[in-house]
């Protein structure tokens, strides 16, 4: 048994099968297999998702997939001929494949186990046209750490850091290729200067509040490898009205048009 399997075995103990549950996409029937005691997707997947940019022949794939809200959004709205997806735990993985078995879409998404830091066991260099990644937000050691690692590694970069990311992103995506990532905004710094470190030049930063009056809690993120200097920086989406219902911009996303 190599030592990437051994590790992750040996997070099985932490991993609590009978919380499994299938919850609505609201997107023509379809459902998604989640743990309710790991992870299951939040706002950020989706505004995401409504983010990045590409044509339905292009090659995709999503990095830090998790159950696969990303690319089962995708599928389920017809966007995309196939995805690939990779996660590092085995058990998300299965998780997927119930959901694609689920919807009747097996045969549109590759779902890949493997380590970030060594993705070129799994891929070609240049492999791929657009690239999507939602990864954990926190540097490892800041912060109270979550008592399941399964959870932690979800939340802090305990498996990998921005510049893993950075470097694995660079790798799959081919010359004029596109990144899209949602993040913090206390982590821009650290994640331009990673992105353009590894040849992928910032294009876009979105940030996003809660509301009109509060500061911004996320940035969406856009980088194409190889790209000449060029950086813009988009209005701010607010997510919320002051009455707590979603704002119209935000209600587009989740009604799966364009921005």
């Amino acid at each position: 048994m190599t030592e990437d399997n051994t590790e992750k075995q040996a997070f099985g103990e932490f991993i609590d099968t009978d919380a499994e549950r299938m919850d609505e996409l609201n997107i023509n029937g379809w459902k998604i297999r989640q743990n309710s005691k790991l992870f299951c997707f939040g706002i950020d997947a989706v505004l995401l998702a409504g983010f990045a940019r590409f044509s339905p022949s292009d090659r995709v794939i999503d990095l830090c997939s998790g159950s696969g809200i990303i690319p089962f959004l995708y599928l389920a709205r017809g966007d995309l001929k196939k995805i690939t997806a990779v996660e590092y735990f085995d058990y998300f993985c299965s998780l997927m494949r119930k959901t694609a078995r689920f919807n009747g879409c097996e045969d549109r998404i590759d779902i890949v186990s493997a380590d970030i830091k060594s993705i070129d066991r799994s891929f070609r260099r240049g492999s791929f046209d657009v690239l999507t990644i939602n990864p954990p937000y926190e540097k490892n050691g800041h912060g109270i750490d979550c008592p399941n690692p399964v959870k932690n590694a979800a939340r802090r970069e305990t498996l990998c850091d921005i510049n893993d990311i950075a470097r694995a992103c660079a790798y799959l995506l081919k010359t004029g290729g596109s990144m899209y990532m949602i993040h913090r905004p206390s982590r821009v710094c650290d994640i331009l200067c990673a992105l353009r470190a590894n040849g992928l030049e910032p294009r876009v930063l979105r940030f996003v509040q809660s509301k009109a009056a509060e500061a911004p809690n996320l940035v969406l993120i856009s980088a194409v490898k190889g790209a000449p200097p060029y950086l813009k920086v988009d209005k701010n989406l607010v997510i919320y009205n002051e009455d707590g219902s979603y704002t119209g911009e935000c209600n587009k996303i989740y009604d799966c048009k364009e921005l």
